[in-house]
């Protein structure tokens, strides 16, 4: 069982994403936000994706059907992609406190698929933890 905890406030300002080839990718926000500092350790880690965004349709299916990656820290972790709300959230994530972490999300292109026209394309954030700590209380 997997299972998904934390607390994110996702910023309303859209993310600007280019690609390796230029592309935008369909970006709306992400959690923790880009460059931010402090994060907490129960955060969940999300990218929004924009559906009114004018590339969200050239790599739509590419999200549904799993045909991308997502790397923290160079390594490739679980995800899941929510179709209503057009998130992917990062699954079995713990974050450890004063960590500097990146997240990259990267789509191969189809190259037998000539009907949407998409390309590979990336993106990458960064985020810091920071230290929490716990109250014991002794009675």
């Amino acid at each position: 069982m997997i299972q998904v905890v934390g607390s994110g406030v996702i910023p309303t300002k859209h993310v600007t994403a280019t690609s390796n080839t230029n592309k935008d990718l369909p970006l709306l926000n992400v959690s923790p936000e880009s460059g931010k500092d402090n994060i907490k350790l129960d955060e969940i880690v999300e990218i929004s994706l924009d559906p009114r965004h004018k590339n969200f349709k050239k790599y739509r299916t590419h999200f549904e059907q799993g045909k991308y990656s997502v790397l923290l820290n160079q390594v490739e972790v679980e995800t899941v992609y929510l179709e209503n709300s057009h998130k992917i959230v990062l699954l079995g994530v713990t974050l450890d406190a004063n960590n500097s972490y990146e997240v990259d999300l990267k789509i191969k292109a189809e190259m037998q698929n000539n009907k949407n026209n998409s390309e590979n394309a990336s993106y990458s954030y960064s985020f810091k933890t920071g230290n929490e700590k716990i109250l014991i209380i002794t009675i």
